[in-house]
């Protein structure tokens, strides 16, 4: 299945987080069934071409490109980005963990549809 399938599928309101769950799924590098923790783990990794960064700031990139035209989208990874460096900074916050699972739980509500 395609990713723009999913978006499109998924909902009225687009949701970011639901292509970068569908696509770590799709890949094998997050199993269906995942907690915040693993996410976040993953997220945070070096990405397959160390270069390239973590893997939150591939697809930053990816997705700034693609979507560049769609504010909301665009707010919405924004808004990960900050939260994901955030947890990098203090992973002990409990209000940046709070703001990861409340973005996690949008995601995978609209999957789950």
């Amino acid at each position: 299945m395609d990713e723009d399938v999913v978006l499109a599928a998924c909902t009225d309101t687009p949701n970011i987080l639901t292509l970068i769950v569908f696509n770590l799924i799709a890949d094998s590098r997050l199993p269906e069934t995942f907690t915040l923790e693993q996410f976040v783990e993953l997220m945070l990794s070096d990405s397959i071409v160390p270069t390239e960064g973590k893997i939150f700031e591939v697809y930053n990139q990816m997705y700034s490109t693609k979507f560049a035209d769609n504010q909301t989208i665009l707010d919405q990874l924004n808004e990960l980005i900050i939260q994901l460096s955030a947890f990098s900074l203090q992973p002990s916050d409990s209000s940046i963990i709070h703001n990861l699972s409340e973005l996690l739980s949008q995601a995978t509500h609209l999957t789950d549809q």
